[in-house]
């Protein structure tokens, strides 16, 4: 209202009243812009001094707040002002202006300095695969540094290894960074070793110019061979603890390193240090997971895979009591029902005074019959000869009952005895796997030579059958279906399998057939 009614006085009080609450309360941006409509407003009223004086200030408070742009637009302001023909600016007043340049400047460096070492540490932190971070840290070190080649090392001063190597191109391609993982111990690489040991020993940096004409490192060999202008190494600690040192040079430029690039440097690795704990960390626990996934993998198809067997084992169970049962149905029992009837059909003659020599002729070879299939049921039970002989001798007692009951030549064949007896359960599911191919053969190969072979390895024994019967046909012909495996065929293979051993049967038409079975040994 002032300013409009041409109150200069009062609204310059008013202004003054504005920028001390701003200032008292620590509104930096609205004391700003207090101060420069005051500076704004005594150039409307032509009074140039005290519009420099306020627009100056104004200047300096904007810088100090960070809005850089507008900062920069009030020193053209300014400029135009101190250029205009009147009145001329005090020395005093130019000596405010040219410090305000000179400080502006400064810190329009520091904060693109700030600016750029944010984004560096930014871009370092968030990388979470390790090679990838390896590079983004030369990629970042080598562009804040100045430098056209540099060396990552790392580890404990007594195992230091080279991780990666990073240069600039050539002429050709001078803003290309070429980076390449290595991981090859320091003594293997062509580097300043004793310089890299010295940083690593002392945790502090080294600078040097043309090292190879003066100082303490004129008689390396490395700095003799390439002689660099300019050349850094320095400590990577994180925490306090010396994680390894990074070494770069620029063989064109001399003093390039200086003490203020050192603190970017520092700010750099430290961060590179931490987020290398942090990407092997996330690392090695996605490793971990992984490992704990297949494990829990591992474990759900080891548990279907036993209750497979599980199941498997207690129908061959049932399909050995469902045989039992009928023997003893069809045969045992049907034999004694004779018998009884026999023996009735005795009696009643002998009461009557006739002779019964018949029937108990009948009676003693059906009871001879019934105690052979009886006797037959317990060793298919459990076989004697298995425990008084073990598995050879089983095998062999078994071929010899073959020829004798069904006339089949049955050879067996032991090349490498045991020196001790197998775990019992290896020992029955072997023998009734033999027992069961023995059992297939006499029903269906029409064989009329059985060969068994059983072989002791040091780590495992193989068990081969081997008959010259019809064989079959396992490849099913064009169109066909692969016809199901008999229940004695997969009850053999789940006793292999229960074992932990292999099944494999081979065969063709009139060529007969081979059963292999491999099973491995247990460790003690």
């Amino acid at each position: 209202m002032a300013r409009h009614e041409g109150q200069f006085h009062t609204a310059m009080a008013r202004y003054d009243q504005a920028m001390a609450n701003y200032e008292n309360n620590g509104y930096l941006l609205f004391q700003a812009l207090a101060v420069e409509l005051a500076g704004r407003y005594c150039n409307d009223q032509g009074r140039k001094n005290p519009s420099v004086d306020f627009l100056l200030e104004a200047q300096q408070l904007y810088t100090l707040w960070g809005a850089m742009d507008k900062a920069d637009r009030l020193q053209v302001e300014i400029a135009q002002i101190h250029m205009s023909p009147c009145p001329v600016l005090s020395s005093e007043q130019r000596s405010r202006l040219e410090l305000l340049q000179e400080t502006t400047s400064e810190v329009q460096r520091d904060t693109l300095d700030f600016t750029a070492l944010l984004a560096s540490t930014l871009a370092i932190s968030r990388e979470m695969d390790p090679n990838a971070l390896l590079l983004k840290i030369m990629d970042q070190i080598l562009r804040s540094a100045g430098a056209q080649l540099g060396y990552l090392i790392w580890g404990a001063p007594e195992a230091l290894r080279v991780k990666a190597r990073s240069r600039f191109g050539d002429e050709a391609d001078e803003h290309c960074l070429q980076t390449e993982l290595v991981d090859r111990p320091l003594i293997n690489m062509d580097l300043p070793a004793g310089l890299i040991h010295y940083t690593c020993r002392t945790q502090e940096p080294v600078i040097l110019n043309y090292p190879a004409e003066s100082g303490s490192y004129v008689r390396d060999a490395y700095f003799r061979k390439t002689n660099p202008a300019s050349a850094l190494c320095f400590p990577i600690l994180n925490r306090g603890v010396l994680q390894g040192a990074m070494y770069l040079e620029n063989r064109l430029t001399a003093n390039i390193f200086n003490p203020a690039k050192l603190d970017i440097l520092r700010v750099l690795c430290a961060q590179a240090a931490a987020s290398m704990d942090n990407a092997q960390l996330y690392h090695d626990t996605q490793s971990a997971n992984r490992m704990l996934e297949q494990k829990i993998r591992e474990s759900h198809l080891a548990e279907k895979h036993i209750r497979q067997l599980s199941q498997k084992l207690l129908r061959t169970q049932e399909d050995e009591r469902l045989r039992i049962s009928r023997e003893l149905h069809d045969t045992v029992a049907q034999n004694i029902l004779f018998i009884s009837m026999q023996c009735e059909a005795a009696q009643h003659k002998l009461q009557n005074g006739a002779p019964g020599d018949l029937e108990l002729d009948k009676l003693v070879r059906l009871s001879q019959e019934t105690l052979a299939t009886v006797r037959g049921l317990c060793l298919d039970l459990r076989p004697p000869s298995l425990d008084q002989l073990g598995l050879p001798g089983a095998i062999q007692q078994l071929c010899r009952t073959t020829i004798e009951q069904d006339g089949i030549y049955a050879q067996f064949r032991c090349p490498n005895p045991p020196d001790k007896r197998r775990e019992p359960e290896t020992e029955i599911n072997l023998y009734r796997i033999v027992q069961e191919a023995f059992h297939n053969i006499r029903k269906h190969a029409q064989a009329t030579r059985i060969e068994v072979t059983l072989d002791f390895q040091k780590s495992f024994l193989m068990l081969k059958i081997n008959d010259n019967g019809v064989g079959c046909q396992l490849v099913p012909a064009s169109g066909d279906t692969v016809p199901p495996k008999s229940l004695g065929l997969q009850g053999m293979e789940e006793r292999a399998n229960l074992l932990g051993g292999t099944f494999r049967l081979t065969s063709e038409p009139g060529k007969g057939t081979t059963i292999s079975v491999t099973i491995p040994f247990r460790r003690n």
